[in-house]
């Protein structure tokens, strides 16, 4: 089981996160905002520091039902840094009366139309068993507060617990007095996974070439051929598949550097003995 602390506004800062993340805790959760107008002061330091520190790093609101969900998403969203790949986000929902269930359902749906991916939801299990019924809520990753030895059956509406906050009085090196601990079968990429998706790789398009041609090693009609692995000259025939990579002009030609996919072998070919058309 890997452990993640929750650091809020009763955690008196500074924080040595190098040292938590010495400790063996994988990751911090740091609160950012809560409400409509208060903003945490430890957390922008305390950003980076867990960055620094290659730990999993999100950011939670302490919601306050009283107000507009989109006002309070709003305002998470104003002072939310920019998140990189794997950076979480967290609605804490422990405060209120009745069926909370669309308040909360507008504030996640909000901050995930904004952010791109999945907040999860903090609570503890009375508070969930009373307020939080919509099934909907499922589609949200569950982080429950339930102190004690044993982890306790996950509350309708969620049919799984990611993390589960298992004391308010743990200890770590790094942190001032006591702070919460949280214990999931994440690894740290998997709580990244959780987080702010990677950016999809940029893959070239491929295309054919439209003539038999010599793979040069330099960009000129005078280089050399290159050659494969086996030492012979690579001659692509035509409709041979070339990725280009690169281009130049040489003495009024337009030359492109070319690899050939799924293989080491690169060079140059003229523009005019490719393709316009990708693969």
């Amino acid at each position: 089981m890997s452990e993640v602390l929750d650091l809020s506004s009763n955690n008196p800062p500074p924080y040595d996160l190098a040292a938590v993340a010495r400790s063996g805790v994988v990751g911090v959760v740091l609160k950012l905002t809560e409400g409509v107008d208060y903003v945490n002061p430890a957390f922008h330091p305390a950003w980076e520091n867990a960055k620094a520190a290659n730990l999993f790093r999100a950011a939670y609101h302490f919601a306050r039902p009283v107000n507009d969900p989109h006002l309070e998403a709003l305002h998470f969203l104003r002072n939310l840094p920019t998140l990189a790949p794997g950076d979480g986000v967290v609605l804490d929902l422990e405060d209120g009366a009745g069926d909370l269930s669309a308040w909360a359902l507008a504030w996640v749906r909000a901050v995930e139309t904004a952010v791109g991916f999945l907040p999860l939801c903090y609570s503890y299990l009375y508070f969930i068993q009373a307020h939080l019924s919509d099934s909907a809520l499922a589609e949200y990753p569950l982080w429950l507060a339930a102190y004690g030895p044993v982890q306790p059956a996950t509350p309708a509406p969620w049919k799984v617990t990611t993390l589960w906050q298992y004391t308010q009085s743990g200890a770590c090196p790094g942190i001032d007095g006591n702070v919460d601990r949280s214990r999931t079968a994440l690894d740290v990429a998997g709580l990244r996974a959780l987080g702010k998706p990677s950016p999809a790789p940029v893959i070239p398009p491929t295309y054919r070439t439209a003539a038999r041609v010599a793979l040069k090693t330099a960009p000129n009609h005078a280089s050399p051929i290159a050659i494969d692995p086996s030492r012979r000259a690579v001659i692509l025939e035509r409709g041979s598949e070339v990725v280009p990579v690169s281009s130049t002009t040489t003495a009024g030609d337009l030359w492109r550097g070319v690899t050939i996919p799924q293989t080491p072998i690169h060079g140059y070919i003229l523009q005019k003995d490719i393709v316009e058309d990708a693969v």
